[in-house]
């Protein structure tokens, strides 16, 4: 039997309101563009309902086949709408298309436990969506030399600190070589950072 916990209450409300935050940036998109699109806030509401549905009765009856049932109905429907749109307008848009399953799987990972989480990643994600011009702006300004120099920190940032041991060497044990390379992230992010703001904003 259902029990109507503040929990379960509070987890539908955190589903809902990441089909509201997708879903408005959407419909908003939708109308300053003029495009026929897959949705706009209603679709994606509905859309995190039933993700909210999907993750709740796979926990209830501790069966991951409704989960994954809902999800490839959804899927094939979203498929089914990229097809007839493309069919009428001969322009394929896979944003709308992705952010409905992602709003259905965060909507989903709520109740697995993941309600703050998934809350900050569609607000993320909506931000992102929101960014699309300033982004573009930001890209077609980007040099080659520019794009080698972001590799590069990505290389010292990403690659070659996750690889450095973090012990303590030297006839003092002062020189730690993990400890030596984060000061160098950090002086580099500075800098990375600088510029980047430089170039947004000048």
């Amino acid at each position: 039997m259902i029990e109507y916990t503040p929990e379960l209450l509070r987890n539908f409300l955190f589903a809902i309101l990441i089909g509201v935050f997708i879903g408005f940036e959407r419909e908003y998109a939708k109308k300053k563009n003029k495009e026929s699109t897959l949705g706009g806030i209603r679709t994606f509401i509905l859309i995190s309902i039933l993700g909210a549905l999907a993750g709740y009765f796979s926990i209830f009856f501790n069966n991951l086949t409704f989960f994954l049932s809902q999800f490839l109905v959804l899927s094939l429907l979203i498929l089914a709408s990229y097809f007839i749109v493309n069919r009428k307008s001969k322009k394929l848009h896979i944003t709308t298309g992705i952010c409905a399953i992602l709003a259905f799987i965060l909507s989903a990972s709520v109740f697995y436990g993941f309600g703050k989480f998934a809350i900050a990643l569609a607000i993320l994600i909506t931000l992102l969506l929101s960014s699309k011009h300033v982004l573009h702006k930001f890209i077609r300004k980007i040099t080659k030399k520019e794009l080698q120099d972001t590799l590069k920190f990505a290389l010292v940032t990403m690659v070659i600190l996750p690889f450095l041991p973090n012990k303590t060497f030297g006839p003092l044990n002062i020189l730690n070589p993990y400890h030596i390379w984060l000061m160098v992230v950090f002086v580099s992010a500075i800098s990375y950072v600088g510029y980047i703001l430089i170039k947004l904003f000048g």
